[in-house]
């Protein structure tokens, strides 16, 4: 027979099974293990499988957990009943067995550029991607910065690397020093070993900081001369670490009003103001919709494991029109919802949300003159032009040819582009 101190090696030995729960013994009415008291194993926490208390006779010793090793010694494992254990999700059932949730298909959506406000903008973003320069993304909340940052990303020379993106509105104030920064072991209560902040972990890529207006005072100036020589230390170190990162930073809310309200620190703003980019919204660049929209079903509906639902012309115009306050972000959430409640069916006007249904439309686009930029090329302006016609005949394609005097497939041909 086995003794004590031969068993337990073999019993940390073996690594445990990701699936199974930490359970406590509640009563044993079998063999204890090895010369252990039923107390002291009812007092003891141990991490075990169904299959390894369950007969050795049994197929299903050869569990996932010997890791190839052959099946498990039955003198080690100690003869439970199911029904003394409480235990999670294996339940008593042979977690080898237990049916994996299928990982949800990858679609990636790249960024729609078909509007003409958006070309503009991704020429801009283009030209700044290649120079290590400091960007700053501006715009309103959904209309996706950290889209626009992310891309930024991929077209820079440091593609290769990380690309690690702060909410700086959800980290709080205690905390934030140390996860941008790092800390030491043994820099505060509770730090038991070294850990890598943010900056460190995004070396050789983009560190990307949302919602900069929201980061503490205090903190604005160790951002300040970490921006002017990119070094820093870690909490409670007293060494400089060189860093190699590129910042982009965005914000919802303008910097201006918040160095006046002195909540943001002037010399930092100044920092940060070389390069700003504005992202904008989704009513000023609506010839996009239709491809968010193709883009966010197939994502969708492959996520939620649902066939497509189909999305009819006026359902089409009802979203082209509407003025989208939560710009991308709630085209998404209401694509989501239809998605799930429509699968596979038809989507028409009276089924999109109340809200959708009683949308205007641009109140640019209302009246017979529009606003048009005279420095802008002749291809942009046209383009203008019919995205207002559309709008003000709510995507009408018949009507706005008529609006602008042009037939129907010179019209087409120019939304095709």
């Amino acid at each position: 027979m086995l003794t004590r101190k031969s068993a337990e090696p073999s019993i940390a030995a073996r690594p445990s099974c990701k699936r199974c729960a930490t359970v406590r013994a509640a009563s044993y009415e079998a063999v204890t293990l090895v010369g252990r008291t039923r107390a002291e194993l009812s007092r003891s926490k141990t991490t075990i499988c169904r299959n390894r208390v369950r007969p050795p006779t049994l197929e299903t010793s050869r569990h996932c957990c010997s890791r190839g090793r052959g099946p498990i010694e039955p003198s080690i494992w100690p003869v439970v009943r199911a029904r003394d254990l409480r235990m999670n999700a294996c339940g008593g059932v042979d977690c080898g067995a237990m049916p994996k949730r299928p990982r949800s298909p990858s679609v990636v959506i790249e960024p729609v550029m078909a509007s003409p406000v958006m070309r503009s903008f991704d020429r801009f973003l283009r030209a700044v991607a290649v120079k290590e320069v400091t960007v700053t993304l501006t715009g309103e909340s959904g209309s996706g910065k950290e889209v626009m940052a992310r891309r930024l990303h991929e077209m820079s020379p440091r593609r290769g690397g990380p690309f690690v993106p702060i909410n700086c509105a959800a980290i709080p104030e205690s905390l934030f020093e140390s996860e941008l920064f790092g800390h030491e072991r043994g820099a505060y209560t509770g730090a038991n070993e070294r850990s890598t902040g943010k900056i460190e972990v995004a070396n050789g890529g983009t560190l990307f900081l949302d919602e900069i207006a929201e980061m503490p005072l205090a903190l604005q100036a160790k951002m300040l001369r970490f921006l002017e020589t990119l070094r820093y230390m870690r909490v409670g170190g007293s060494k400089k670490i060189e860093a190699d990162v590129r910042l982009v930073l965005a914000t919802l809310r303008p910097l201006e009003q918040e160095v006046r309200s002195g909540r943001f620190r002037p010399d930092l703003y100044y920092r940060i103001q070389g390069i700003v980019l504005e992202v904008p919204p989704l009513r000023e660049r609506r010839r996009d919709i239709p491809e968010l929209l193709d883009a966010f079903i197939a994502q969708l509906s492959a996520i939620h494991d649902v066939k497509p639902p189909v999305f009819v012309r006026s359902a089409r115009t009802a979203l082209a029109v509407y003025d989208w306050p939560g710009n991308v972000r709630e085209l998404r959430n209401v694509v989501e919802l239809l998605c799930i409640l429509r699968e596979g069916k038809a989507v028409r006007a009276q089924d999109l949300p109340p809200v959708i249904r009683q949308g205007r439309a641009d109140p640019s686009a209302q009246g017979d003159s529009i606003i048009v930029p005279t420095n802008r090329p002749l291809d942009e302006i046209m383009d203008l032009v019919i995205d207002a016609a559309l709008g003000a005949e709510h995507g009408n394609l018949t009507r706005a040819a008529q609006r602008l005097k042009v037939s129907v497939r010179t019209l087409q041909r120019r939304t095709r582009r």
